[in-house]
């Protein structure tokens, strides 16, 4: 069958097609490690501002996952700020136009591709999954907290969170949050779609507390980022064109799908949904799945999917629509029928009409785009996707604490060795929580900010405490270590 050519109005295309071109004309310049800063840029004719905070351990010869989050409203903007400069994260909070200044952060801080997360509380929550169903391919993991997403009045979203299959998600709310029963009808209907979807709750209202206390984030927030690298070429996509007003959001992953027509104003609750397999064994594409508003595809192929050197099959239905060598881009456009017959409905009378195919027209996804920054700025090239210490084992454990001189009288020194298990060392203040031989508590210490000495010890005066043996425990990220110390005097 002939193949197509994706059709995108001159209008939409002006507003969604992205020129990428790294102009390595300088070094780059990171912000200082520990700072909250605000950067500007200009894109599209327009200024945009946003704010990156860079954690105390900061290195940048190293390659740094990006949590982008969403609705962090003035009243905890600042105390969200603290707890991430403690956090092995570069952070874009307020991040409004994501895949602009994600793009923009990484000419001066080489970003890791496969490790670019979202989450957002309220109505950030909201938006962190409408990202995840709209971009499945741009984030790794999301956590939305108490996402405000609920039946009736938002039940047009429902068949849309049924695709997020490609997305590990982790929806976290307070269990006296008003809107929890929105919430768990998202997870529920989640999960009977086979999402791969997780829930916890917290003892809370509509709280923002997970991002403002560090061991509530690292909890709730950081083990599930901490866990989850992007594939970027999963064997089968999963996807919802959601509105279908110039096929804004009709690609996934490796997957772009067309549309016979284009629906400027959207159409709200019907959003056509496709799922498509790659068979390796058998060089073979099937569309599973697609539905009637669905004119063909763009497939971009690549030796992960497939063995490029060998012709594709894409069959349909059982039926063959292309067979033939893959180009050298990779791009493999098939169509599925010429004439659209559009049903009935509403003010439509119907009929039928040449098929078009409207689609997105951008060649490259956000990880291409980072990869290629990365590539380009910071010489770190055809790196593939690398499984993060917890997504194997787990959070590190081996913390190693320290104690000079013991025994003592009446100072002594307190220090925690991080686990090195990557960029996790020294980011985190240190609590220090000493107990008596009762289990009694009698102190708390917590380090300072600043450098890396500052934020793994501190001095402990026990001056005005009995003589005798104590229990020190430290807490560092979700780490945890206890030894004994004897106190003389």
């Amino acid at each position: 069958m002939k193949s197509s050519t994706c059709y995108v109005p001159a209008l939409c295309l002006m507003i969604m097609s992205t020129v990428f071109a790294v102009l390595v004309s300088a070094a780059p310049t990171p912000p200082p490690a520990g700072s909250v800063t605000d950067r500007t840029y200009t894109a599209h004719g327009q200024v945009h501002t946003y704010k990156v905070t860079v954690p105390y351990c900061f290195d940048p010869s190293k390659s740094w996952p990006l949590i982008s989050a969403n609705q962090m409203q003035s009243e905890f903007l600042t105390d969200y700020c603290k707890v991430a400069l403690q956090v092995p994260y570069i952070t874009l909070p307020n991040c409004y136009n994501d895949m602009e200044d994600i793009l923009d952060i990484a000419k001066d801080i080489n970003i890791d591709p496969y490790r670019v997360y979202q989450t957002g509380f309220s109505q950030g929550g909201h938006i962190s999954l409408q990202s995840a169903w709209q971009y499945p391919h741009n984030f790794a993991a999301v956590v939305p907290s108490s996402p405000d997403l609920r039946l009736p009045n938002q039940w047009f979203y429902f068949n849309n969170i049924q695709q997020l299959r490609n997305v590990p998600v982790r929806i976290v709310q307070g269990d006296m949050d008003d809107y929890i029963d929105g919430t768990l009808q998202v997870y529920e209907t989640m999960l009977a779609a086979s999402c791969p979807v997780e829930m916890m709750t917290f003892h809370a209202g509509h709280s923002y507390m997970l991002f403002t206390a560090l061991p509530e984030f690292n909890r709730y927030i950081r083990t599930f980022f901490d866990a989850n690298v992007l594939d970027p070429f999963p064997k089968t996509v999963y996807h919802c064109i959601e509105f279908c007003q110039a096929a804004s959001y009709s690609r996934a992953f490796w997957v772009n799908g067309k549309l016979a027509k284009s629906y400027p104003g959207g159409l709200f609750g019907v959003n056509p949904v496709f799922q498509v397999t790659a068979d390796s064994a058998n060089n073979l594409i099937t569309i599973d799945s697609a539905d009637p508003m669905i004119s063909g595809f763009d497939f971009y192929l690549d030796s992960h999917l497939v063995d490029i050197t060998k012709p594709v099959n894409v069959v349909k239905g059982g039926q063959s629509i292309f067979l033939g060598a893959i180009p050298p881009d990779g791009k493999v456009p098939v169509t599925l029928y010429t004439t659209y017959v559009e049903p009935p409905s509403g003010s439509s009378k119907g009929g039928s009409y040449p098929a078009q195919y409207v689609c997105n027209s951008e060649e490259k996804v956000l990880w291409q785009k980072l990869d290629s920054i990365r590539c380009a700025v910071f010489g770190v090239c055809n790196q593939p996707p690398i499984a993060t210490e917890a997504s194997n084992k787990g959070r590190n454990n081996g913390l190693a604490l320290s104690v000079f001189p013991n025994p003592f009288n009446p100072r002594t020194r307190i220090a925690v060795s991080p686990p090195y298990d990557g960029q996790a060392a020294g980011c985190e203040k240190v609590l220090f929580e000493i107990y008596n031989l009762h289990g009694k508590l009698v102190q708390k210490l917590l380090t300072a900010g600043g450098s890396a000495d500052e934020r793994t010890g501190i001095t402990w005066d026990a001056s005005g405490l009995p003589s005798g043996v104590y229990v020190i425990r430290a807490l560092a990220g979700n780490a945890t270590v206890s030894r004994t110390v004897t106190f003389l005097q």
